[in-house]
């Protein structure tokens, strides 16, 4: 599929931050995603617990091409491991400029996701590695 063809570019990732965040700086941070997803027509969701991070970002391919690249040089990052990389005939999450929730509230987000009838390979990637990517924490 080429730029700008129909579909969604997706991209779900987890990583650790290099140094610990409280949910507070997290939050901060985020505050500025959801910003700059906004502006750019971005979509997800970003999970952590200080350590460990899971995020979803979807849009056009050539708005998240350059921001996946962005992410993997972000020096908060180490341990990047990208999950999915696919092209989605629509956005799982098309209100959500960049939701964001602690580890404790995964139940309530993937409840949310299940009560939409959002199945996409991404969201159920994240379902299954939710697990592999907080426990080790």
């Amino acid at each position: 599929m080429t730029p700008n063809s129909e579909g969604v570019r997706t991209w779900l990732y987890r990583s650790k931050f290099t140094s610990f965040k409280t949910q507070d700086e997290i939050y901060e941070m985020a505050r500025r995603f959801v910003q700059k997803n906004q502006r750019l027509g971005l979509s997800g969701f970003l999970i952590s617990n200080g350590d460990a991070v899971m995020q979803l970002l979807e849009g056009d391919e050539l708005k998240v091409g350059p921001l996946k690249q962005e992410i993997l040089d972000d020096d908060r990052h180490t341990e990047i491991i990208s999950e999915v990389w696919t092209i989605e005939s629509k956005r799982a999450y098309p209100r959500w400029a960049m939701r964001v929730v602690s580890r404790e509230e995964y139940e309530t987000l993937f409840k949310e996701i299940e009560s939409a009838k959002i199945e996409t390979i991404a969201t159920n990637i994240a379902r299954m590695i939710f697990d592999i990517t907080f426990d080790e924490s």
